[in-house]
């Protein structure tokens, strides 16, 4: 597979699906719980990813922690039970490898829980040893966290054994068969560290896939002292002005990763399709073509327009279907990975902003996926592009009469 041709499939595991006799009942789940969903549904469900046309499975943190989407880690080591085992992970790789997809594993080590057993033993005891892996301020029970949420303390990975402790986590999970790691929050933590993290790894698993996330809304002066950014004060203010903060996060961070997500397109493909009155397409390609001239002609840049933690392309196109066919027509135009959000290619929308201040607005972009109301033209319009971009792709691929193809970088 070459990852710059590829198509992620990014599945929220716990609202994905609960095995196939059991999505036949319907969910049934509100609020920020746990629904059901696991591994054992994923690989029910691997039937339907093939038919679409996905090579490479995004899967949210599955290992055990405190909440449904599982960013609130509580062991590196092991499974959540609630999402499946250890056999359950090793059976979705089998099954996955045998139809030629990549299983990717959305890995944070930026931060755990709260209620992660070291961090509780370094908060009951001063001169506890897992006091130094995180950032307490002197004596005090004020410490670093992600961002300012409070739940989720800053593990300090400049202190040896943290670091020795996250690395070996992270082989462990590779050890396991997983083809790759998404890593969370990558700004949060620094360049030295990062530098060390892809030497190890590729020294032992010189074929794992690394991808960095590296976004960020507006920055507040309070979060400004939980990122590890170069040029801090720089990005700083132009987050303030909402001017292409981002762009320079993405472009200093890519260096230590094989793929990077590209949140740049997605900005572009909403400020210039989805929310005028009519789409400027043509200004869109022209903004997309500056964008990638900053990165080397080979550098995977993975499109993103829905995620987790973003409106859905349809919400933000005000449920213009003609505006949205079109930001997804470009995604699929460009010689670049690109990333499905579960339930898009179902025709799943939205009715509640992802705005923090309004009630469960998060909850409205993970709604659990459809089983019983998949939208057949939804899912023969990705389904076209994909085979599309495959066409494209090898059409590149055979070499001309003047010598082969310029090979890319290959996973």
């Amino acid at each position: 597979m070459e990852l710059k041709k590829a198509v992620f499939y990014n599945i929220l595991i716990d609202r994905f699906s609960r095995g196939k006799e059991l999505d036949k009942e319907g969910w049934g789940c509100e609020g920020p719980k746990f629904c059901g969903g696991t591994l054992k549904g994923v690989i029910e469900r691997l039937e339907y990813l093939q038919k679409l046309g996905v090579d490479v499975l995004l899967l949210t943190p599955f290992v055990k922690g405190t909440e449904y989407h599982g960013y609130h880690t509580t062991d590196l080591f092991s499974m959540d039970p609630r999402l499946g085992t250890l056999p359950d992970l090793k059976n979705l790789l089998a099954e996955a490898h045998k139809r030629d997809m990549k299983v990717i594993m959305d890995w944070t080590i930026n931060h755990v829980s709260k209620k992660h057993p070291y961090f509780i033993a370094a908060a009951a005891d001063k001169k506890s040893e897992y006091r130094k892996w995180f950032h307490f301020y002197g004596d005090s029970g004020r410490y670093k966290t992600f961002l300012t949420v409070t739940d989720l303390p800053k593990l300090n990975l400049g202190h040896p054994p943290a670091k020795a402790h996250v690395l070996e986590a992270t082989k462990f999970w590779l050890r396991q068969g997983v083809d790759g790691l998404r890593l969370d929050h990558v700004i949060g933590i620094s360049h030295e560290f990062w530098k060390e993290f892809r030497a190890a790894i590729k020294n032992e698993f010189p074929d794992a896939i690394l991808i960095g996330e590296a976004v960020k809304g507006r920055i507040s002066w309070r979060e400004l002292p939980t990122l590890n950014l170069r040029y801090k004060s720089l990005v700083y203010l132009l987050s303030l002005i909402r001017i292409q903060h981002n762009e320079i996060m993405v472009w200093q961070y890519a260096p230590y990763f094989d793929a990077m997500l590209d949140f740049r397109f997605r900005d572009i493909v909403i400020e210039e399709i989805a929310k005028p009155k009519r789409p400027r397409l043509r200004f869109a390609k022209l903004l997309l073509k500056l964008h990638y001239s900053l990165y080397p002609k080979e550098y995977p840049l993975i499109a993103v327009l829905d995620n987790a933690d973003r409106n859905r392309l349809i919400f933000e196109s005000g449920n213009d279907w003609g505006k949205w066919e079109t930001g997804i027509g470009l995604q699929f135009a460009q010689d670049n990975p690109v990333s499905i959000y579960y339930g898009s290619e179902a025709g799943v929308t939205q009715d509640v902003s992802l705005d923090h201040s309004a009630r469960d607005g998060d909850l409205d972009i993970r709604r659990p996926m459809p089983w019983d109301h998949i939208d057949a033209k939804t899912f023969a319009f990705y389904k076209k592009l994909i085979k599309e971009k495959r066409s494209r792709a090898t059409e590149t691929a055979v070499p001309s009469e003047h010598g082969a193809a310029e090979k890319a970088a290959r996973v």
